[in-house]
């Protein structure tokens, strides 16, 4: 072997060595929780938790993915989430705030996972609220999946929650665009006023640290009509319905407080500029009994 073509495969050698090292941009690497359960294939290894635990006046019941694998991995959770892409080294959770611990049996919920999207099944804490998705998690997980809508009394709440997701603000250049979707939820509640102020700080930034070749043309944020309560939601004032973020920004929004008030989830679905859903993430609200589809 000449001695160019040595230091050619040398050169080589390092900058793939230095790309594999690529440091993820991640604020979490192992996910919480005890007894985590393995899961993969040939292609994708990660790991799954569940638990619940008492946070100010909340009881978080939080779901979280751990990627052990030497590949980014796509991942739907569909009952409980996340949805988004997890980064190999990191761990992506779905924080779930209820006012109630009513919880149910562990439920092996239906999980999607990799480039082919192969099914699953994992483990996690139900809240009550959950039972109407369970029952219709049947069979292979391709049935169709609704939300339970019974009616639980509850009251709007202070709220601080900060977690991040994953995706390709151009689906068909997966790595190039793969970026971080970090939000930061807050909501504050003025009774005297009788409304409550919800904020959600987003910022879009590369999922790996010094990533050369990224870019991103940002993310269509938007809220779905899945909780049935449209007209609830135009009596408010600000941006509920989300925007288009390329850097980051604020989705933020004033609603008055039901006489006789429920907790649902309001999911604000992430949508790259190909118009494909990369990740969503849950957001909870509070809407009149009357308004809720049964």
């Amino acid at each position: 072997m000449s001695t160019l073509r040595a230091l050619l495969i040398t050169s080589l050698c390092m900058v793939s060595a230095a790309a594999g090292a690529q440091e993820p941009n991640c604020a979490l690497r192992v996910c919480p929780g005890k007894a985590p359960n393995p899961h993969g294939d040939a292609n994708y290894q990660f790991k799954t938790t569940s638990r619940v635990y008492k946070d100010g006046r909340d009881e978080m019941f939080v779901t979280c993915v751990q990627n052990t694998g030497g590949k980014d991995m796509e991942v739907n959770w569909v009952i409980p989430g996340p949805e988004t892409v997890v980064l190999k080294g990191c761990a992506v959770t779905a924080p779930r705030p209820f006012d109630t611990r009513q919880v149910l049996d562990n439920h092996k919920g239906c999980l999607r996972y990799g480039a082919s999207w192969k099914w699953t099944k994992a483990p996690f804490i139900p809240h009550a609220t959950d039972a109407g998705s369970i029952s219709s998690e049947v069979g292979d997980c391709r049935s169709l999946y609704v939300v339970d809508t019974q009616p639980a009394p509850s009251e709007p709440r202070d709220i601080r929650i900060e977690a991040e997701r994953f995706g390709s603000s151009v689906y068909e250049e997966f790595q190039r665009t793969l970026s971080r979707i970090f939000y930061a939820l807050s909501i504050d509640v003025n009774r005297e006023e009788k409304v409550y102020k919800t904020s959600i700080k987003i910022t879009i930034t590369s999922a790996y640290k010094d990533q050369p070749e990224y870019y991103s043309k940002g993310f269509e944020i938007r809220a779905s009509e899945e909780i049935g309560s449209t007209e609830y939601m135009a009596s408010g004032s600000g941006n509920a319905q989300g925007g288009e973020f390329v850097d980051g920004g604020v989705i933020e929004y004033t609603l008055p407080i039901p006489d006789k008030a429920v907790q649902r989830f309001l999911r604000y679905r992430v949508l790259s500029s190909d118009d494909k859903q990369v990740a969503s993430f849950d957001v909870p609200i509070w809407v009149p009994a009357s308004n809720v589809n049964p």
